[in-house]
C-alpha cells in the first residue's frame, strides 16, 4: 500500500484511495531487473528519437520548411502579400565565407544563377548597407576563366548596368603596374586601368589582346614656357643657344613637375613650337624635328622655315621620354640652303595623360 501511496502522489491523473494492481519489483541485483530497465531505457530512447527526429523537407509544391533542406523539381515561391520575401540576416560564420565573414543571404550554385532577382514592376534585386568600405552589393568570381564575371547586368530593353553616386558613378580600382596588360587572355570591349590612371581599352582578343590608351587632354589654366634658349633670366629647359643646323640632337632637363603645373604622370604635351634666326632672318630650307627624349632622331619635320622671317612657329602634339629619358624632350636643327642658327621656345597648352 505504502507503494501505491507512491504512486498516487507522482501521477495526479490517478484517482486517489483507488486500487492499483502493482507487480512487486525484482529483488536487489537480480539481472532480470536489470534487463528490464536496459530494454524500457532503450524503448524509450527509440521512441525519444522517434518524437524529436528532424521532419522531411518539403514536398515538391509543399510550402519551404524552414532550417531543412528542401528539394524540388518546379519553382517553389515565396510570394508575401506584403513586405519582404525573404530577410536574410546572419550573424554565424557560413561555410561558404572566410572565418569572420557572415552573409544575409548566400546563393549558392555549380551550374546556375546562385540568386536571381525578377521583378516586373521593382528592383530585382537591392543591396543595402551602412558599413565603412562595405558593398550593398559584392560579387566574387574565384573561378580560373578569363571571361566569368564578379557581377553582370544584362538588360533587354534598357541599361544593363546604372551606377550613380554622391562620390562618384563609378570607381575602377587601379592597378599596381604602368601601361596596359601585359598577360592573360582579353576580349574586345575591356577597360582597364594602370597605376597612373591611365585608361586603356582592349580592341583585339588575343593574350594579352591588343590595347590602347585612352589618354586625356587637360588644358592649363595658364600656357606655360618650358623651354627658351637665350642666355639669360628667361633660359628653361637647361638648353643654352644658338644652335647650328648640324642635326645634332639636344635633350632638355625634366620638363614636368615643379612650377610647369605639368604633372610628373603626363606622358605628353600639346604646345606652340616657335623658332628665331637670333636677331636675323631664317634664310634657306631649315626645319626643326621635335621628339620624345632619350630616343633617335626619326627625321620628320615638326616646323620649317624660310622666306626671310625673324620667327616662325607650329602647334605640336609630342610624347615625352621614358626611361632614361622620362619627362623630356629633345629636338635637332638642320636644312638646306645654309639656315641660320636658331633659338627654339616652346609654349604648353595643355598635357596629356
Amino acid at each position: 500500500m505504502r507503494l501505491r501511496s507512491r504512486l498516487h502522489w507522482r501521477d495526479e491523473s490517478v484517482t486517489r484511495g483507488a486500487d492499483l494492481e502493482v507487480t512487486p519489483p525484482d529483488p536487489p541485483g537480480d539481472r532480470r531487473h536489470m534487463l528490464k530497465i536496459l530494454g524500457a531505457t532503450a524503448v524509450g530512447a527509440v521512441g525519444a528519437s522517434l518524437v524529436e527526429a528532424s521532419p522531411a523537407g518539403a514536398a515538391d509544391g509543399d510550402p519551404v520548411v524552414m532550417g531543412f533542406t528542401n528539394t524540388c523539381t518546379s519553382t517553389t515561391f515565396i510570394a508575401p502579400s506584403a513586405g519582404t520575401g525573404i530577410y536574410g540576416i546572419a550573424s554565424a560564420v557560413s561555410s561558404l565565407l572566410s572565418p569572420g565573414e557572415a552573409a544575409g543571404v548566400i546563393g549558392d550554385s555549380n551550374t546556375v544563377q546562385g540568386v536571381l532577382g525578377l521583378s516586373t514592376i521593382g528592383n530585382g534585386v537591392t543591396g543595402e548597407t551602412s558599413g565603412s568600405n562595405q558593398a550593398g552589393v559584392f560579387g566574387f568570381d574565384g573561378s580560373a576563366g578569363d571571361t566569368s564575371f564578379g557581377v553582370a547586368g544584362v538588360s533587354n530593353t534598357g541599361v544593363g548596368v546604372f551606377a550613380r553616386g554622391v562620390i562618384a558613378p563609378l570607381y575602377l580600382s587601379p592597378s599596381g603596374l604602368a601601361g596596359a596588360p601585359t598577360t592573360g587572355a582579353h576580349l574586345p570591349g575591356q577597360i582597364y586601368v594602370d597605376q597612373n590612371s591611365v585608361f586603356y581599352k582592349c580592341v583585339a582578343a588575343g593574350t594579352p589582346g591588343t590595347w590602347v590608351p585612352m589618354y586625356s587632354v587637360v588644358p592649363l589654366l595658364t600656357p606655360v614656357r618650358v623651354i627658351s634658349t637665350p642666355s639669360g633670366g628667361s633660359n628653361t629647359g637647361g638648353l643654352i643657344g644658338p644652335f647650328s643646323p648640324d642635326g645634332a640632337t639636344h635633350t632638355t632637363s625634366v620638363l614636368t613637375g615643379g612650377t610647369t603645373g605639368i604633372p610628373d604622370i603626363a606622358v605628353g604635351v600639346v604646345a606652340n613650337l616657335t623658332i628665331s634666326a637670333n636677331g636675323g632672318t631664317l634664310n634657306g630650307d631649315g626645319f626643326l624635328t621635335l621628339f620624345p627624349g632619350g630616343t633617335s632622331n626619326p627625321g620628320t619635320s615638326s616646323l620649317n622655315s624660310g622666306g626671310d622671317a625673324f620667327a616662325t612657329s607650329n602647334g605640336v602634339t609630342v610624347s615625352f621620354g621614358t626611361g632614361p629619358g622620362l619627362g623630356t624632350l629633345s629636338f635637332s636643327w638642320q636644312g638646306g640652303g645654309s639656315p641660320p642658327p636658331c633659338q627654339v621656345f616652346l609654349d604648353v597648352t595643355a598635357y596629356i595623360l
